[in-house]
């Protein structure tokens, strides 16, 4: 495991822990998370769109940081922690069906980190549908309308 993912992983493992402990607030860790994905994937959609020059290491790095918080995501979902949230309470009663879907999400982030590293280009567009797709239907099902 790479340096970076094996620090990724460990400062993530005390926010959960933090998060037991009720010492981390899990809303605006996930919250934190998951925007912490948006520059990077921005930068892939470019790429697919013509309007960024493909950059395979960026696209690779992107999409692996995807992968590797979709599988931490749904640990910052502890029973409770919908209060002053945008989450819909169904995720605590389909918790099995909230996590298949992260789990789809990793899935198809790996397979774009392997085509981005391949330089791949049709292959990450592939993958990157498939990222659009998970995430629009676990935002549609499992998130709350903006207001």
């Amino acid at each position: 495991m790479r340096p970076k993912v094996m620090l990724a992983f460990a400062v993530l493992a005390v926010s959960v822990a933090g998060i037991a402990n009720g010492a981390v607030d899990p809303i605006k860790a996930r919250q934190t998370l998951m925007r912490s994905n948006g520059p990077g994937l921005k930068s892939v959609f470019q790429m697919l769109q013509g309007d960024a020059p493909f950059d395979p290491a960026a696209a690779e790095k992107a999409m692996q940081k995807l992968a590797d918080d979709a599988a931490v995501l749904p640990t910052l979902f502890p029973p409770g922690s919908d209060v002053g949230s945008n989450a819909r309470p169904l995720i605590w009663s389909e918790f099995d069906q909230f996590t298949a879907l992260y789990a789809k999400l990793q899935s198809d982030a790996q397979a774009g980190a392997a085509a981005a590293a391949a330089n791949d280009l049709e292959s990450l567009r592939a993958a990157f549908a498939g990222v659009d797709q998970d995430c629009g239907a676990c935002h549609e099902k499992y998130r709350m309308p903006r207001q």
